[in-house]
């Protein structure tokens, strides 16, 4: 048994470095303008880091021994190795369930442009050989053991946070506003 890997988009973490230092700098400059007052812009910057938390951090990918574990924003999947049909890689990676489902890997390291060529996989055992992550999933694929429905769910922890940063929001906007 193998240690599950994480993957994830170079570009989702640049993006959300720069929202995280833009929002930083100014939270500071709201600070030092405004005195405690400004406090009530940090609270409001709070959304726009969980936003860009959502949208570029959250997504990943992880590979184990039992699947992939898809994290797309909000939503969080399940797919054993026995329900993944094929992985299509082309300008993102998908995969395709053997239900005829579509699954998005939105946090997976991507290509800008596809290279010529059929880069789909023609028949169960293979794998496409593009990126390290395609090869990953070569390497892990195994046939699971036990039920070989995907899961779908919600990110609680996310939601819950969101729902933090949402009251703390309101309380800024009420606070500038007051």
């Amino acid at each position: 048994m193998t240690e599950p890997r994480v993957y994830r988009s170079w570009r989702n973490v640049l993006a959300v470095v720069i929202i995280f230092a833009l929002c930083g700098v100014f939270a500071v400059d709201a600070v030092i303008r405004e005195g405690w007052s400004g406090c009530a812009w940090v609270l409001v910057l709070s959304a726009a880091v969980w936003i860009g938390w959502v949208v570029f951090l959250s997504p990943r990918v992880v590979v184990c021994d039992e699947g992939i574990d898809v994290h797309n924003g909000l939503r969080v999947w399940h797919l054993p190795w026995r329900s993944i049909a094929e992985i299509r890689v082309n300008y993102r990676i998908e995969a395709r369930l053997v239900t005829g489902r579509r699954v998005i890997l939105r946090g997976a390291p991507d290509r800008i442009r596809p290279t010529r060529g059929s880069m789909v996989r023609q028949e169960p055992g293979r794998g496409p050989r593009v990126l390290e992550f395609a090869e990953e999933l070569e390497r892990r694929r195994v046939p699971a053991v036990g039920d070989a429905e995907p899961t779908v769910g919600w990110d609680s922890r996310l939601l819950l946070s969101g729902a933090g940063v949402a009251l703390a929001a309101v309380a800024g906007v009420f606070w500038l506003v007051a």
